[in-house]
């Protein structure tokens, strides 16, 4: 699809700016998929239920929130107006830090009081994970800069949006 586009941009001459986002969390991810570890482990901890997990905890991931990615995307749309026509852009979005599994595991216990409960196992797909994906855009950094929410900070957000979806579903129920 990006190959499309670049070769679209460049023949029609329409700035065009592809954005490759890197592992956005924050309140409103979809829980119907089995993704996003931070929405996971807040849904799981409220749930009481475990998660499991298929990587080593030591695996380290790029977490953007999705109001920094949001924000960082409009910048880049309002630069790319200024780009020579037919140059399309490639821009790594991402906050620029990475963190591992059981640093975020141990954030959760600070944020809820207890650890949550992970359950690790083995899966043939896990080789295919990158144990370290840290991210750095070249493509104007200086917008990188701009976004500071720390991950707690979208962890905390994250469990108070689901804590209110939760505890919805369940006085639903009830009635």
């Amino acid at each position: 699809m990006e190959a499309v586009l670049v070769g679209l941009s460049i023949a029609t001459g329409i700035p065009v700016m592809i954005g490759r986002i890197a592992n956005l969390h924050g309140p409103g991810q979809s829980l119907a998929k089995q993704q996003g570890i931070v929405s996971q482990v807040c849904k799981t901890s409220l749930l009481g239920q475990p998660i499991s997990m298929f990587v080593s905890l030591d695996t380290r991931r790029d977490y953007i929130i999705v109001d920094d990615c949001a924000a960082l995307i409009a910048q880049a749309g309002a630069r790319l107006r200024r780009v020579d026509r037919g140059s399309p852009v490639m821009k790594i979005l991402a906050s620029g830090r990475s963190v591992t599994l059981a640093s975020i595991r141990g954030e959760f216990r600070r944020l809820i009081g207890r650890r949550p409960r992970v359950v690790t196992g083995v899966s043939p797909y896990a080789r295919l994970q990158g144990r370290d994906l840290r991210f750095l855009s070249r493509v104007w950094p200086d917008l990188d800069r701009a976004q500071k929410t720390p991950l707690v900070v979208g962890m905390s957000r994250t469990l108070a949006d689901l804590s209110l979806q939760v505890n919805g579903a369940r006085s639903s129920a009830m009635n």
